[in-house]
């Protein structure tokens, strides 16, 4: 995709120029290597496609693929990576060509306006790991989303943080046993519900640099004995005592400033936070 003499013609200088040729040699590596390792695995991330730059990229993608391997059907994608790009909405079109098998999402570090819609995200059965961290516009989680999600029964990591989200009560109000792993660090948050309790099998919930986060509930206790991992660094509370109940839920170890590690489970002195959160992230896939 070459949009050399289009510039030109509309007054760009030869570096901006340069700048997308650049680009389009980028995006050829990336989608031949895609079609190459035939590993069902598609890496958009990095060009910064806006919408429509996206339909075209896809479109040469499938080219790219009927010319490498002409003799054999497409392979499946499972994993698709948009992530580092200029895009404000999920493109329903990309539904009908991987919604059947794509297993993670990542549309971390764009433009997006709102989250995915519902409609769309329960005509992805096999979502295990949805990624919109980065999108500070997104404000909220309308509830055709939460009503997605709950059709989307395998779903086990969601991370939504760096986003302008204040309160999540429609999310933790979806009743999902599979969710494992939910990322909320440096979004805006003021209270978790109560619902939180429905998590039951909850292994890790990043809350870090939450400060005007005042409290845990005390459904916190109801899904404790899950819990591996809470970093809560940064949140108001944390200089506050807790209710006895969600001390005595969570092992007493309230006073951690960095990961927490209220059920007693010491972490590995060379493990960092993000190293943590990394590995549960990738045994959920």
């Amino acid at each position: 995709m070459n949009h050399a003499i289009e510039l030109q013609r509309a007054g760009c200088t030869k570096d901006v120029v340069d700048d997308r040729r650049c680009l389009a040699a980028e995006t050829r590596r990336k989608l031949e290597r895609s079609v190459g390792d035939k590993l069902g695995i598609v890496d958009l991330s990095g060009l910064c496609l806006v919408d429509v730059e996206l339909l075209e990229v896809w479109r040469e993608f499938r080219c790219i693929e009927s010319e490498v391997c002409p003799d054999t059907p497409p392979c499946p994608v499972w994993y698709l990576n948009l992530a580092h790009n200029r895009l404000q909405h999920f493109p329903s079109w990309l539904i009908e060509e991987v919604g059947e098998t794509l297993r993670v999402l990542d549309l971390s570090h764009n433009h997006l306006a709102s989250p995915l819609d519902g409609l769309e995200l329960a005509r992805l059965p096999e979502l295990e790991v949805l990624s919109l961290a980065h999108n500070p516009q997104v404000q909220a989680l309308p509830q055709t989303l939460i009503t997605g999600l709950a059709c989307t029964h395998p779903i086990r990591v969601i991370d939504l943080s760096y986003t302008g989200l204040k309160r999540i009560i429609g999310l933790c109000s979806m009743h999902t046993s599979n969710i494992r792993v939910v990322k909320l660090e440096y979004c805006d948050l003021e209270e978790l519900p109560d619902s939180i309790r429905l998590w039951h099998r909850l292994w890790s919930l990043d809350l870090r640099g939450n400060a005007r986060l005042r409290q845990l509930p005390l459904g916190i206790q109801v899904i404790a004995p899950s819990l591996r991992r809470l970093d809560v660094e940064g949140c108001e509370f944390m200089e506050k005592p807790l209710p006895a109940r969600v001390r005595r839920a969570l092992g007493g170890k309230h006073g951690v400033r960095t990961l927490v590690e209220w059920l007693g489970v010491q972490a590995s002195s060379s493990s960092s936070p993000s190293d943590a959160m990394q590995r549960d992230a990738a045994s959920c896939v």
